[in-house]
C-alpha cells in the first residue's frame, strides 16, 4: 500500500508536532523515547490501532486539540479548516481575557 498525503496526514503531523513540543516525547512512545519502541509502535500505527496518552495537566483545549489531530482513524481526524477555527476562537478569547 502506498502512503497517501492528504490534508488529514497534515493534521495528525500537526497533533504530533504539538505533542512533542508539550511532552518532548513522540506520542506513541509510551515513557521511553527510545527508537527501539517507536519501531515497535509502527505496527499498531500502520493498523490505527492506538491510543495517544495526553497528561490530564493541560487546560482542556489542549487536550481537545491532541484529540482531534492525533485521532487513529483519518475520517475521524478534524480537517485544517477546523483546526483553524478552533485556534482562533481559543486565542481570540485569550486576548479579549487580557
Amino acid at each position: 500500500m502506498e502512503p497517501s498525503s492528504n490534508e488529514k496526514n497534515d493534521v495528525w503531523a500537526l497533533g504530533v508536532i504539538l505533542y512533542m513540543m508539550l511532552y518532548n516525547k513522540h506520542p506513541l512512545s509510551g515513557d521511553s523515547n527510545s527508537l527501539d519502541v517507536l519501531v515497535a509502535n509502527a505496527s499498531k500505527l500502520l493498523s490505527y490501532n492506538y491510543e495517544i496518552e495526553a497528561p490530564n495537566n493541560q487546560p482542556s483545549f489542549i487536550q481537545d486539540l491532541l484529540s482531534k489531530t492525533l485521532s487513529g482513524r483519518e475520517i475521524t481526524r478534524d480537517p485544517v479548516s477546523n483546526i483553524v477555527f478552533m485556534l482562533k476562537n481559543y486565542f481570540e478569547q485569550k486576548l479579549k481575557i487580557q
